[in-house]
């Protein structure tokens, strides 16, 4: 993943003074919503350890609504 200039690049990037970060990401995957942490841990030394967790929420079902009632010609298929 490349990052592009804003607030998320600049976060990641800048590490002064930060002792951890997290990312987190809500994905579904084969129906089921799932929440993504990855953690960085900074040590006193420069070094850090990295963490991740995936954890199951719910079941999701993908379907678009029916919008032909809102928008001319739509059909929501």
């Amino acid at each position: 993943m490349v990052l592009e200039e804003g607030p998320l690049k600049t976060a990641a990037e800048n590490n002064d003074g930060v002792i951890k970060q997290e990312l987190i990401n809500y994905r579904i995957v084969d129906g089921m919503l799932y929440k993504e942490v990855v953690t960085r841990q900074f040590r006193s030394d420069g070094d850090y350890t990295d963490h991740t967790s995936s954890t199951p929420l719910t079941r999701v079902e993908m379907t678009m609504p029916d919008l032909s009632d809102k928008i001319p010609g739509a059909t929501g298929k």
